[in-house]
């Protein structure tokens, strides 16, 4: 599509100069034709240097005008290329923020799997120490029992 649009824009630009060029060369071949029937010979040399002046400058602006043309089309090819460079580089961000938004995502299923468990621990942990105290204040119980009954029996 670029290339499409560079070759327009080149053709539209020589046709426009070549358009120009062809334009004042027949005014200019006008006005010299005028002009040599008119005057005598020395207005007739005169007028042919005048001509070749002006299609010098027109060659020389034309050439100015290509050249332009070649700085811009080079110009586009640089900015092309930055912008694919930039595509490339935004398509890998993007990659890289799905891949660790997916790993965040997967970071934090694992966390509350991992609270729940640290919960379910907890509680059974405390259910743990709450039947050992039991058990150990049975056992006292027994034990001082034991002993007063002991003491009773001396």
């Amino acid at each position: 599509r670029i290339s499409t649009i560079d070759s327009e824009i080149e053709s539209k630009v020589t046709a426009l100069v070549s358009e120009q060029a062809d334009s004042l060369r027949s005014e200019i071949t006008s006005e010299i034709t005028s002009e040599l029937t008119s005057q005598n010979m020395a207005d007739k040399l005169a007028l042919s240097e005048a001509a070749e002046e002006e299609k010098t400058k027109l060659t020389s602006e034309n050439s100015e005008l290509q050249l332009t043309v070649s700085d811009l089309l080079n110009e586009r090819d640089d900015l092309t290329s930055e912008i694919s460079s930039l595509t490339t580089e935004i398509t890998t961000l993007e990659k890289s923020l799905s891949s660790s938004t997916s790993s965040l995502s997967k970071l934090k299923s694992q966390n509350e799997v991992l609270l729940l468990k640290l919960d379910g621990l907890k509680s059974q942990h405390s259910q743990e120490i709450e039947s050992v105290k039991k058990e150990m204040l049975k056992m006292l119980t027994h034990e001082k029992k034991e002993i007063l009954s002991l003491i009773n029996s001396r």
